[in-house]
């Protein structure tokens, strides 16, 4: 086992002699106040932007689902939504923007790429909903495809409202970033 010899007096004259007199600092007072940095697109971390591409993400599979239940069920003529492939191109189309827009916090530089693609969506969807509209109106569609229509027109109307609103929220960022001392527009 091992053993030291040391000293375990307490010299208290080398004690006193090492502390100061007194405190060190008396007050503290700032002279000015500094602003924190703000980070890149910092009005959009207060509002739930992630969660609205996600839902676009999953209103898209849901398009691209209720697509391929009709291609499959219906002949390639009997309607335009299944003729020009509609609810494809917009399922594929909320599912990249939403990918973009939840990518967008950790990337900010996709600020611009969001912004087109929220706006492509929301003019391809008032284009197919005027083709679902007609469809709906003219053709003479049994009962179940008649409701895989109307739920379809309902999950594109929900989607091309989520994306005007994404859209706006990263067009007003675009703006207030590119007014900015120092930003880009």
């Amino acid at each position: 086992m091992a053993c030291a010899v040391a000293d375990m007096n307490i010299h208290l004259l080398e004690a006193e002699h090492r502390r100061p007199r007194g405190p060190t600092v008396a007050r503290y007072e700032a002279a000015h106040m500094v602003p924190d940095a703000r980070r890149p697109l910092h009005n959009l971390q207060s509002k739930p932007t992630a969660v609205l591409g996600g839902m676009q993400i999953s209103g898209g599979f849901l398009s691209v689902g209720i697509g391929l239940m009709l291609a499959i069920t219906q002949e390639i003529g009997a309607s335009l939504i299944t003729l020009f492939r509609v609810a494809h191109l917009t399922g594929l189309m909320f599912i990249f923007a939403g990918y973009v827009s939840n990518q967008l916090l950790r990337h900010p530089g996709l600020l611009h790429v969001s912004v087109l693609l929220n706006l492509i969506c929301v003019v391809v969807s008032m284009a197919a909903a005027a083709l679902m509209t007609a469809d709906l109106v003219l053709a003479r569609l049994p009962p179940p495809f008649l409701q895989m229509e109307i739920l379809e027109l309902g999950v594109l109307t929900l989607d091309a409202l989520m994306s005007a609103l994404l859209g706006w929220w990263f067009y007003k960022e675009k703006k207030s970033k590119a007014s900015r001392p120092g930003g880009r527009s």
